[in-house]
């Protein structure tokens, strides 16, 4: 399954264009502070270090499925010019705040910018004839993808990075790449970085000038896939909410003139359709998913089957999760079948079509959930055997082992665990595109080591690291617990600069995220490095509705028990850093990004002593409307994580996630939140609404700013990513009194 993902997606570090480039992508940031006048704000309220817009409440009473319920601020879902007012308010009194910080931003920067190497390259992968890399560097900052025959030869250019951005600007992102079966082409997917997720597709000749011949007829696709014999390309295509509900193929014999052909569709709202295909070609894969379940259909290649002859693996049925690779004439399939605690165990069928797939509790189980400890995460598939990706059930590090299929002797599969370094607290998986290969990539890191590449042996199991282990002692790094209210044991990340906890307190960075059955990322990145090497602890609080722990983890967090339980853990989290001596409340600057954002301002709300400073990137706030606004992206889709609010039960649930309803008066901590215009997961009037009201409700004298607009869309791109996180620290060190 590691392998359905693009071909060349390989590790980046995120290489900056310099530091006299990067002041100047935010203008922003240092642009003088020019005061409005006569706008929709109507008056100022006065904070720490700055005046803060004060947004006119209007009183509105919404009315949904039976319910209805307050919303003062309902006029900002409206946008136009008075909407346009207020967010230029915002910037004004968020610059007006910042002022007096440029040295520090740019201090700050060139911390960050000193994390990374002059010059990198990725260690080549081999997929049959030849070896895959990308390499990057400060002068050349745009990402190449480059292959060399593995008998040696001259380096090709696959795709150049700087060729995208003179046609598409300097914020496009390649998205996907795909190589073609005989390695002669390949096809990919632009995002052109204006914020609407819109994706544009090319297929290009290996070899040729330029950027190959772009398919405007599949603009909007989400992800694709080359037929087995290289002469058609499928797609899913979105519909007008941004939903992938049609697959499609186009021959590109002769693109620029072809119509896409509909293979099928998908009516439910509730599902997301996928395409790829098994890694050894056999079978091309359309998965249909919802959030908690799924269905799978397959066409042979190999039989020669035509785009009309889909077979459906097993009908979806609800609660029931599947997803399914290929080999040695089984499908192999992750699922929680046979579980009532919805963890992943690894099953297989036979692939064969002349008879009917059997029901679910007739599958093989050949890794039980929870055989060795491990919580099933993920498995690539191999000739000689499947790579499983896992995590440790007590503490929700990643593990990795193989199974061995015992062709030859007919027994069980074997499961072999493949030791890891003891300082890893993140494992991302290479491109593994090649079937026939006799070794598995893999990247290792944790927050204070750089990413170290490696290879493991499919045959040996042993792992054999490719690039030079970064010193031991420069960061150390704690996977621990904090015990929730009801007793869970909750995993809690720590790192700080040196072998021992600094002395006596430390300035605290802890993130959360808590939904969707994400795992909190805990890798390396220059912005985590340079602030433990400026005296910094990090923290990661693994809340549950994330998947740490694995599926019964993301359940415990639904719900409207679950979604107070998320609240719970972080405050646990939090409690156990100071407790240890790590830090003290304020002290501590709690960051979210997006859905992470209804859990860290559970919290504020709850406790608004908890921390130091709030920061929130993109924050999903108003979940109640969202989730009563079917006309928006994402919101059916999203009914299984959330709550359908048609039924009483659902409306509970919803309206007890949505921080906008559950903000009550309090001493609020100093909070930047950030949100873009252009952003279609997460409208920008949420955020607003949130400040509004909660500037309305602070009892304290601390600020809530509202940084609208400084990207596009709803994260950063690249190369806005270290001067964004630079601004973030800058505004935290002076919410805590550090600048």
């Amino acid at each position: 399954m590691q392998g359905l993902g693009a071909v060349l997606r390989l590790p980046r570090l995120g290489l900056g264009g310099g530091l006299s480039h990067t002041l100047t992508c935010l203008p922003l940031l240092l642009a003088p502070d020019q005061p409005q006048s006569g706008t929709a704000s109507g008056k100022l309220c006065r904070g720490i270090h700055t005046e803060q817009p004060w947004i006119r409440p209007r009183p509105s009473v919404r009315s949904a499925h039976g319910h209805t319920w307050q919303d003062e601020f309902r006029w900002l879902e409206a946008g136009g010019k008075r909407v346009q007012r207020v967010l230029d308010d915002e910037a004004a009194a968020f610059r007006h705040y910042m002022e007096g910080t440029e040295f520090l931003q740019a201090s700050l920067l060139e911390s960050m910018l000193a994390q990374l190497p002059d010059q990198q390259a990725t260690e080549p992968e081999a997929v049959g004839g030849h070896e895959y890399l990308t390499e990057q560097s400060a002068e050349a900052p745009h990402r190449r993808y480059l292959r060399r025959a593995r008998a040696g030869g001259s380096v090709e250019v696959l795709l150049d990075e700087g060729v995208l951005a003179t046609e598409y600007g300097d914020l496009c992102s390649l998205i996907q790449m795909k190589l073609s079966r005989d390695g002669s082409s390949i096809a990919y997917t632009v995002d052109p970085g204006d914020g609407s997720e819109r994706l544009q597709v090319h297929v290009q000749r290996i070899g040729s000038a330029g950027l190959g011949t772009r398919l405007p007829q599949l603009e909007g696709s989400v992800s694709i896939e080359w037929s087995h014999d290289g002469s058609h390309l499928y797609c899913t295509r979105a519909d007008g909410l941004g939903r992938p509900s049609r697959v499609e193929r186009v021959d590109v014999s002769a693109p620029e003139h072809a119509r896409p052909e509909c293979i099928c569709e998908e009516p439910d709202a509730a599902f997301w359709l996928d395409i790829g295909k098994t890694k050894d070609w056999r079978y091309l894969v359309v998965s249909s998913n919802a959030k908690r379940s799924s269905e799978v259909r397959v066409l042979d290649w190999e039989a020669g089957e035509g785009p009309g002859s889909l077979r459906l693996v097993h009908p979806r049925s609800p609660g029931l999760e599947y997803f399914v690779e290929h080999a040695d004439g089984y499908f192999y399939m992750l699922s929680n079948a046979q579980r009532e605690d919805g963890q992943y165990s690894l099953f297989r069928i036979p692939a064969e079509s002349s008879s009917p797939s059997p029901p679910p509790e007739r599958w093989e189980c050949v890794v039980p959930a929870g055989t060795q400890g491990l919580v099933l995460e993920d498995f690539d598939a191999f000739r000689r055997c499947l790579a499983v990706f896992a995590r440790d059930a007590a503490t929700g590090l990643p593990l990795l082992a193989l199974l061995k299929l015992e062709r030859a002797t007919g027994a069980p599969p074997q499961l072999v665990p493949v030791p890891l370094p003891a300082w890893a607290t993140a494992l991302d998986p290479g491109a593994n595109a090649d079937f026939e290969a006799a070794s598995l990539r893999v990247t290792l890191s944790s927050p204070g080591r750089v990413p170290v590449a490696a290879d493991v042996d499919l045959d040996a199991g042993a792992l054999r690291t490719l690039s030079g282990e970064s010193p031991s002692a420069a960061v150390g790094t704690l996977r621990t617990h904090g015990r929730s209210s009801d007793g869970t044991l909750v995993p809690l990340t720590i790192s700080h600069a040196g072998p021992t906890p600094p002395a006596g307190g430390a300035p605290a960075w802890v993130e959360v995220y808590g939904a969707y059955g994400r795992c909190l990322p805990c890798d390396w990145a220059p912005e985590r490095a340079a602030l433990l090497q400026a005296g910094w602890v990090l923290a990661g609080a693994h809340v549950r509705g994330g998947g740490e722990l694995g599926r019964a983890w993301h359940a415990a967090g639904r719900g409207v028990h679950g979604l107070q339980a998320r609240v719970d853990d972080l405050a646990a989290c939090i409690d156990a850093l100071v407790e240890r001596g790590y830090t003290s409340y304020d002290r501590i600057v709690l960051s979210a990004h997006s859905a992470g954002g209804v859990v860290a301002a559970g919290l504020v709300q709850r406790d608004p002593g908890a921390v130091g400073a709030l920061v929130l990137e993109a924050p999903f706030l108003d979940v109640l409307t969202v989730q009563c606004r079917p006309d928006l992206a994402l919101t059916v889709h999203e009914y299984e994580e959330w709550g359908d609010p048609h039924s009483t039960a659902g409306f509970l649930q919803v309206q007890t996630a949505c921080p906008y309803q559950g903000l009550r008066g309090g001493a609020f901590p100093p909070t930047l939140i950030t949100a873009s215009s252009t952003d279609t997961r997460v409208p920008v009037w949420g955020p607003l609404k949130w400040a509004a009201r909660a500037r309305a409700m602070n009892q304290g004298p601390a600020p809530i700013l509202v940084a609208p607009d400084l990207h596009a869309g709803h994260a950063a791109h690249e190369s806005q990513r270290l001067e964004l996180a630079a601004l973030l620290q800058a505004f935290a060190m002076r919410a805590l009194g550090l600048a």
